[in-house]
């Protein structure tokens, strides 16, 4: 109880330490010490110092359970240990060679007794104390801070601990050993990282620290397996080299950065995991089974031996690797901590990399055996590579296989794709200086521009821009062979090599794009230069093939020799293409730079740029053939052969001469025919002399181009001529003198000069000056245009000077240029302008100020009235104030007002009135879509934006507004006036009803046309009919389909107006009746001198049929609902009247494509109707159509598909047929069917005597069982009107009833029959002309004659003989009658004619001679006025007719009235328009027909 006391306590504490100090010599103090029964010591305030009186720990609380103590093992046995707060430190000071808490430890150790014993005799009988040892049974620390802090070491790493503890379980000290079974560590780095827990079994002493089952996890690691490091005494001094670990971890998983925080030499790899077996220090450290894998793409698992790891020149690794994937990025971003530089480059195009097999790898040296796989290639390789640590220095050597590889992406080239090859490499360096590479590769595959190159083999040495070597290739469309050298040199290039092209298919390489394209040959060079001073050597090409689909090239030998001499170079070369030599002083670079030089030097003053060039040469070149070039190369430079160029320059004389003689050259677009150059320059002196038959520039042409110019010291002399290729040929004529003066400008003075533009002509007055200066402004002075009634004057500057202005006065200028340079049909102007234009800064942004007036403006021939243009510019707002106006007399049909901005917006602003504006001048606008518009418009209109993209709003009112839609042939009015609304996409149009001016019928109209800033104009035209009249044609508006249509609907006008689609969506009412013709319309001529053909005949199929009308884009689509109150019309052939006509219902549509294409289709059921049956107007027989009767059309207009059912009623005896003596006459219906294409369709008939008896029926039926009967008796009805009987014979039946009509018509079969026989080896017709009457003595018809008609053609169809000849019937053979004639074509237009013709039917000249005879000669034209006639007969060619010299001018209406119909002449200045002549015109109404 006595030690529950403090006084006690305290000095039993005392005690202790003084034992403590003086039998183990440590210092050791404790504040307080107290004693809880029966076992329990607390100490505060614990003091453990080191032998230099630092601290080696402090406790705050230690709770000690006291077990015992083993005085005899010196062995203390504590039951639990329990330290809250305190500090440890673990501390080495200078010179000591252990941390000073090992000192302290060992201090607890009894030394050996027997150590200083020197004889046995002198041992103390003392027993042996053995080392102090301690047993806790559990130990809890808690709140504890640890610090490792070598002192006086600034290279030792430092550790400082917080917020540690401890859990621990059997812990053992033994001398200087200690042990335990660690259930948990935790603390805080104060400099890394957080332990949050450490298991294990753990042991330590002088020499190792063990932990059997180790667990623990930190902040980014988590770890298990076991542990262990081995040591000397000082090997944490040197721990990278001598302290040994050994290591099992089981799948575990670090951040490296932790392994950072501690060796600031180990790699960062972010976070891995990795299990396996290691042993060794950390630079020699061996790995087996190792699997290790990051948190991305890359894993490696196989066994390793890594010495030096943590000195990077000195890291070497030997692997044997079973796995290792990564990506190229990966692997870059890794082995960036290894180098200098970056070497992410390569990554992209490597993308991953997967490696297997023997790796052995150091800073200088690598060497594999094994697979490589990557994003770029995949193959074998067995490579060393030595000396690495310099690109220029490396060594290689070994063999490569690869199954594929991505060569462009290594040398980053589109053109080189994949490739396939194995070989052998030897050599040194990876730079362009240092590459000796030997190499002999077989190159299974290389893709070169998308074709796979085969069959490649390569062997030689390759240098910094050089080869020596054989290339051979065996591809299928490639068989090349090389040998030789190539070096190109900073100074120095040799080209030393024979190679022979066996063949190579251009097309297929991907080489040329024509679908065959080959070419072989042989090359053997032997060249060097030197820089670009001089060369020697020699190039000889032979045995050259080219080859294309169409052409076959053969050039026996190229050849190129070149040679210095003394600084002289000569070059000569010889082939088919060109040929020639260049001789002289000079480099080719410099050749090209001297005629610029000298230019500079002489007449054209302009600042070179550049060395001076030092060329003293000639030249002299002849293009024989360079087709193959322009073939091969597709160029777009063409040179015809035998051109002839030579050329002398000197940059010391500043002289030179150019000659060019050529048929023909083309460059793109621009041409030159028949062409001669002479161009001279020396010193201040220039001549120039060019003559060519034509200088075109696409579709423009100049003919006859003749150009001089010289100049001799100070003066110069321009004279030029060319004739302008137009419908009016344009020739211009310059002529000019010049004086150069101080200020190094030119002054021409302009004589004789004239032009013409259209038919206006014009002189540019003598005295007219214009001066060009040394930065090629243009300065004129009085330069005077003028024509027989135009004149123009020009002053001023044209430059590029923002400050140059050029003043224009125009006085009484035809609008006929502006017409002339527009083009177009649809805006045609008329008057002449008068005013002063001034232009500042043409160049720029061009500001056009003053004022021009229009006396009487004509737009499309609509009288426009006088117009006024003012612009005055505004310096405050800096744009331009604008005023236009237009008047009719005193009647201001426009007014606006409003400013534009010059600069790059071009923004605008205007406000304007209209007042009885006159619509009709926009008919040229919807040519053959609307036509005769007429009207006036009134409003106000506001135009914003810019003059690219106008922005319009306002309305118009319509006033008298009416159009016709020509296709239709239907005009409407409008019964209100309408508004027009504009918006920035559209102009819409109010609704309104329009009356159909021919019958009154109404309609209601709605519009809007669309657009794009006024391009694009899309309109959206609806007329809603009722009852209107839709279609007023005739056949001469479309011989198609034609007629009246009364309907009630809808008709569209919608689409682009280059892709109108007029569309009409109706049903028929009464009053319709429309025609639809089923045989084209044809051309038809007869015989004569002067032969007017009529296009709007109908003649049978089997003719040529009219070309169909063009309708200038527009589609029409009509789609028509016929109703029983049509009227239809379906003609056959209206020539001889062949039709059916009735009422009819359906459904007809018919599509018109611009290009004049007609589909029809549909169906029409026949409700009521007739067939006139004609027979090629043999008979005429009217048929009944029975209701029920179909046509339709699936397309083609003209092969409607029929089926009806018809009948023609008559009255006739049978008793010539049947069996009856009567001679009564009975009703007889003869019935016809028609099936299939209704121009060729099959034909039945069918014949019922409705009245007769049952007897007569049935042998009517049996008499008819055939077709041969049946039709036999339906003609001799329909011909005769009477059945034809069995029994009387031929001669007979001819005298007493055969009718004229049916012998035709029995000739017209024999002609058909024989014309069949006969083919196109002559053309035969027969005829039968029945004759007056009878004979009454020969009982013969008088003059009945069979009239016979041959035709043939010979030479080409040069000679034509045709014959008629008339034979009697019945009459002396004798007295045949025939006429024959004989045509020649001389020409095209011209013909000779002879013939003889009997005069049988003019009884005046049968008296005379009973046959005429006579010669001709014939003249075929055509055309559409007698005036024009006249004119291509005794005058001009009408192309060249020249606008008509009438002063009348235009009547201007009253202010009251304009008339809506009024067409105003053509004032003089307007050319008379003509349609062009084409090879086929449309007759159209109120012209002639086309005369022969």
């Amino acid at each position: 109880m006595a030690t529950s006391f403090p006084a006690v306590q305290t000095y039993l504490g005392n005690v202790a330490m003084g034992f403590l100090e003086s039998e183990y010599d440590v210092s050791i103090k404790i504040d307080r010490l107290k004693f809880f029964w029966p076992n329990e010591l607390a100490l505060e305030g614990v003091f453990l110092e080191d032998d230099q009186h630092d601290t080696i720990a402090y406790i705050n609380d230690l709770k000690v359970g006291v077990f015992g103590f083993d005085f005899t093992q010196n062995h203390l046995m504590l039951t639990h240990l329990d330290w809250n707060g305190g500090k440890f430190y673990l501390r080495k000071h200078p010179g000591d060679s252990v941390y000073a808490f090992y000192d302290f430890i060992r201090s607890f150790s009894v030394e050996d007794p027997l150590g200083d014993i020197q004889e046995v005799s002198e041992i103390p009988e003392t027993s042996y104390s053995p080392p102090f040892s301690l047993s806790i049974d559990q130990i809890e620390i808690r709140d504890l801070s640890f610090e490792k802090n070598p002192i006086g070491c600034d290279s030792c790493t430092a550790i400082f601990l917080d917020n540690a503890g401890v859990a621990v379980k059997d812990f053992e000290l033994y001398d200087a050993s200690v042990s335990g079974d660690i259930r948990d560590l935790f603390f805080v780095d104060r400099d890394r990282f957080q332990l949050y827990t450490f298991q294990g079994k753990a042991s330590y002493n002088d020499t190792l620290i063990l932990v059997d089952d180790l667990y623990f996890m930190t902040t980014g690691s988590q770890v298990s397996g076991n542990a262990s490091l081995s040591y000397g005494p000082d090997d944490f001094s040197d721990f990278l080299n001598k302290v040994k670990l050994d290591v099992t971890f089981y799948e575990s998983s670090f951040d490296s950065k932790e392994f950072i925080s501690y060796i600031p030499e180990f790699p960062d790899f972010d976070k891995f995991t990795f299990s396996g077996e290691g042993e060794g220090v950390i630079n020699d450290f061996r790995v087996s089974q190792l699997d290790f894998r990051n948190f991305k793409e890359t894993r490696l698992y196989g066994n390793a031996h890594v010495t030096q790891c943590t000195e990077v020149e000195e890291i070497k690794v030997i692997a044997d690797v079973g796995i290792f994937k990564t990506t190229a990025y990966e692997l870059s971003e890794n082995l960036n901590q290894f180098f200098d530089q970056p070497i992410n480059e390569w990554a992209d195009p490597v993308q991953f990399i997967d490696l297997r097999g023997k790796y052995e790898w150091s800073m200088d040296h690598f060497s594999m055996d094994g697979d490589l796989s990557t994003g770029i290639g995949e193959g074998y390789a067995n490579v060393i590579l030595t000396e690495l640590r310099s690109p220029s220095t490396a060594k290689y050597e070994g063999r490569v296989d690869f199954q594929w590889l991505e060569l462009g992406k290594i040398i980053n080239s589109e053109e080189i794709g994949s490739s396939r090859f194995n070989g052998e490499i030897k050599g040194k360096g990876f730079t362009k200086e240092s590459l000796e590479l030997n190499v002999s590769m077989d190159v299974e595959k290389l893709e070169y521009n998308q074709y796979p190159y085969s069959n490649i083999d390569i062997s030689g040495i390759i240098e910094e821009s050089f080869f020596n070597g054989k290339i051979n290739v065996n591809d299928p469309n490639l068989e090349f062979g090389f040998d030789g050298n190539i070096s190109f040199n900073s100074d120095t290039s040799v080209l030393d090599f024979k190679a022979h092209l066996e063949h190579a298919d251009l097309y297929a390489l991907n080489l040329y794009v024509d679908s065959i394209s080959s070419v072989s040959g042989d090359i053997d060079i032997d060249f060097r230069f030197f820089e670009d001073r001089w060369w020697d050597g020699s190039v000889n090409v032979s045995n050259i093939t080219y080859e294309t689909k169409d052409r076959f090239f053969f050039f026996d030998q190229i050849l190129l020799f070149s040679e210095n001499t003394n600084n002289t170079q000569k070059i000569d070369f010889t082939s088919k293409i060109v040929s020639g030599d260049i001789q002289g002083n000079f480099k080719i670079n410099d050749l090209f730079l001297s005629y610029p030089y000298i230019l500079d030097q002489g007449l054209i003053t302009y600042t070179y740029q550049g060395t001076i060039p030092e060329v003293d040469a000639s030249i002299s070149l002849n293009f024989n053939n360079t087709e193959i070039l322009s073939t091969l190369l597709k160029t777009d430079f063409f040179i015809e052969p035998n051109t002839r160029l030579s050329s002398l320059i000197s940059t010391e004389k500043s002289e030179y001469s150019i000659t060019l003689t050529t048929d023909g050259l083309r460059f793109k677009n621009l041409a030159v025919k028949k062409t001669e150059m002479n161009l001279a320059q020396r010193s201040e002196s220039f001549f120039l002399e060019f003559e060519s038959e034509r200088f075109s520039v696409g579709s423009e042409k100049i003919d006859s181009v003749s150009i001089t110019a010289d100049t001799q010291n100070s003066m110069a002399r321009l004279e030029a001529f060319g004739i302008y290729q137009d419908s009016i040929d344009s020739r211009v004529h310059l002529f000019a003198n010049g004086n150069r003066n101080q200020e190094e400008s030119i002054d021409f003075n302009v004589e004789n000069t004239t032009f013409n533009y259209g038919d206006t002509y014009f002189s540019i007055q003598p005295n007219s000056i214009f001066t060009i200066d040394s930065a090629g402004a243009i300065f004129f002075r009085d330069l005077s245009m003028q024509s027989s009634r135009d004149h123009l004057l020009l002053n001023g500057e044209l430059s590029s000077n923002s400050e140059s202005k050029l003043d224009l006065v125009i006085d009484s200028l035809s609008f006929f240029p502006l017409n002339y340079a527009i083009g177009s049909e649809s805006s045609r102007f008329g008057g002449t302008v008068s005013g002063d234009l001034e232009v500042t800064d043409l160049m720029g942004t061009r500001i056009f100020t003053g004022e021009l007036e229009v006396d009487t403006l004509i737009f499309n021939k609509r009288n426009q009235g006088h117009v006024k243009i003012t612009s005055l510019w505004n310096p405050t707002n800096r744009w331009l104030d604008i005023d236009l106006e237009a008047s009719l007399k005193e009647l201001k049909t426009l007014d606006f007002t409003g400013h534009l901005s010059p600069d790059s917006t071009l923004a605008i602003s205007f406000d304007g009135n209209l007042n009885r504006q006159r619509i009709g001048a926009f008919n040229s606008f919807f040519d053959g879509i609307l036509s005769n518009m007429r009207g006036v418009a009134n409003g106000s209109v506001g135009i914003k934006g810019s003059l690219k993209r106008p922005i319009i709003s306002g309305s118009l009112s319509l006033n008298k507004v009416g159009f016709t839609i020509p296709f239709l042939n239907t005009d409407y009015s409008f019964e209100s006036d309408p508004n027009v609304t504009f918006t920035s996409t559209a102009i819409d149009i109010s609704s309104f009803d329009l009356r159909n001016t021919k019958d009154g019928s109404m309609g209601r109209f709605t519009g809007e046309i669309t657009h794009n800033n006024f391009e694009d104009l899309h309109l959206d035209f609806d007329i809603d009919a009722d009852n209107l009249l839709a279609l007023d044609t005739d056949v001469e508006d479309n011989p198609y389909f034609y007629g009246n249509i009364k309907a009630t609907g809808k008709v569209t006008l919608k689409g682009p107006l280059d892709d109108i689609t007029l569309s009409m969506k109706a049903t028929t009412e009464e009053g319709t009746d429309f025609k639809i013709p089923l045989s084209g319309p044809t051309e038809v001529s007869q015989m004569d001198y002067i032969s007017f053909v009529n296009y709007d005949v109908f003649l049978p199929q089997d003719l040529e049929l009219a070309p169909a009308p063009k309708l200038n884009g527009l589609t029409i689509n009509l789609d028509v609902d016929v109703t029983p109150s049509a009227k239809v019309e379906l003609i056959m052939d209206e020539t001889v009247g062949d039709k059916i006509t009735g009422r009819a219902e359906g459904n007809l549509r018919m599509n018109i494509s611009p290009g004049g294409e007609i589909y029809m289709f549909g169906n029409m059921g026949i409700v009521k109707g007739n067939y006139l049956f004609t027979l090629q107007n043999i008979l005429n027989k009217p048929f009944e159509i029975e209701p029920g009767g179909t046509v339709s059309w699936t397309g083609d207009p003209f092969d409607a598909q029929v089926s009806l059912d018809a009948k023609y009623v008559t009255k006739t005896a049978l008793n010539n047929y049947l069996t009856t003596e009567s001679n009564q006459k009975y009703p007889v219906d003869v019935y016809l069917n028609l099936e299939g294409a209704l121009m060729n369709p099959d034909i039945k008939f069918d014949i019922k005597i409705p009245t007769a008896n049952t007897a007569l029926q049935e042998e009517l039926s049996n008499r008819l069982s055939s077709d041969d009967n049946m039709n036999r008796q339906a003609f001799s009805l329909l011909i005769l009107n009477s059945f034809f009987s069995d029994n009387v014979s031929s001669t007979e039946y001819v005298s007493n009833s055969v009718t004229s009509n049916t012998s035709q018509a029995l000739f017209t079969q024999l002609s058909n029959f024989l014309a069949q026989g006969l083919g196109s080896y002559v053309d035969i017709q027969l005829g039968y002309n029945p004759g007056t009457g009878a004979n009454p003595e020969t009982g013969l018809t008088n003059n009945e004659e069979l009239e016979v008609g041959l035709s043939k053609t010979f030479f080409d169809d040069k000679i034509t003989v045709n014959s008629v000849v008339d034979v009697p019937v019945g009459s002396n053979p004798n007295s045949i009658v025939g006429d024959v004639e004989v045509e020649y074509q001389i020409t095209e237009k011209v013909r000779a004619k002879a013939f003889n013709r009997s005069n049988q039917d003019n009884p005046a000249l049968d008296k005379l001679s009973p046959y005429s005879q006579g010669v001709g000669v014939l003249y075929r034209t055509d055309f559409d006025t007698f005036g024009e006639l006249m004119d291509i007969l005794f005058g001009r060619d009408p192309e060249e007719e020249t606008p008509s010299n009438s002063e009348e001018t235009p009547s201007e209406p009253s202010s009251e009235e304009v008339p809506e119909d009024t067409v105003e002449e053509s004032p003089k200045d307007i050319p008379a328009e003509k349609e062009p002549v084409s090879e086929e015109p449309e007759n159209k109404k109120g012209t002639l027909p086309k005369v022969e």
